[in-house]
């Protein structure tokens, strides 16, 4: 009886060290770059940006900046209002927005409110500003608020209007909204014929994890002329992480800029992989 007991407990003692070993091997696969990562680090980031017990004296000298008729006074404390969480603030903010002659003034109080759910009201009235940087940058605080429907509208009847930038930027909070038509529709955008946005379209497809379609896209723009498109490619690849992927990546370090070269070394470094320089 003695006996098979111990065998029963060796066996539950091995059982145990093999599972320990799986969840250690997850751990170690576990890709550095996804859409959740970015989450994570996007409100890591929000922390660290914030300012930790500011004084009344700098609120007040916000307050004072903000509420007052000058636009370059405006602009001047809206640095460090992104810094700061005070409701006073807010209320001001969401005043402006609404009612700013300036528009420069009035999108910065847009990005301003995309920590502020309570401010999803004024927001959605914003989508009928006479600007689109103002509707851009209202759109993306309520995508990233959760508000997704009037947003995503908002958004598609800019798109025409919109530089390439900003067209690729659209893309990303089309990741943010997630949505059936959104995802559809940047993966029509693969097509584009302009690789700055077609190379964004393939990169939000590889973060939310339509690999298969990312890949192609992603591996004939490597060979790009502009570098930025290059870059875009590289870090797409990265959210695929597989062999092939990551292979090209590497062979990016012999590219003839540096900035590509430092995000193919970023990114192989994100992976624990050793690479060595053709040259």
């Amino acid at each position: 009886m003695k006996t098979k007991n111990l065998i029963f407990i060796s066996f539950l003692v091995l059982l145990f060290a093999f599972s320990s070993y799986l969840s250690g091997q997850n751990k170690t696969k576990e890709k550095p770059y996804s859409l959740e990562k970015d989450k994570q680090q996007r409100k890591k980031f929000g922390r660290q940006n914030m300012m930790q017990n500011p004084s009344e004296e700098l609120i007040l000298k916000i307050i004072d900046g903000l509420s007052s008729n000058n636009e370059d006074k405006q602009l001047q404390v809206m640095t460090l209002a992104f810094k700061v969480r005070d409701d006073r603030i807010i209320h001001i903010a969401e005043k402006l927005l609404l009612e700013s002659s300036s528009s420069e003034v009035r999108w910065n109080c847009a990005q301003l409110l995309c920590r502020s759910s309570n401010s999803i009201p004024v927001l959605i009235k914003a989508l009928n500003d006479n600007d689109n940087t103002v509707k851009f940058c209202s759109s993306k605080a309520l995508a990233r608020l959760g508000e997704k429907d009037s947003c995503y509208n908002t958004l598609l009847d800019i798109w025409d209007e919109s530089e390439p930038v900003t067209k690729s930027n659209i893309l990303h909070i089309f990741v943010d909204i997630g949505t059936n038509e959104a995802i559809e529709f940047i993966r029509n955008e693969i097509n584009n014929t302009n690789p700055r946005v077609a190379t964004h379209a393939a990169f939000a497809l590889a973060k939310l994890g339509y690999y298969n379609d990312a890949f192609p896209v992603l591996k004939e723009f490597l060979n790009n002329d502009n570098k930025e498109v290059r870059v875009t490619s590289i870090t797409g690849l990265a959210y695929i992480g597989d062999k092939t992927s990551l292979e090209l990546i590497r062979k990016m370090l012999n590219d003839d800029e540096h900035i590509v070269r430092y995000r193919a070394k970023t990114i192989l470094k994100n992976y624990g992989i050793e690479y060595t320089i053709e040259k």
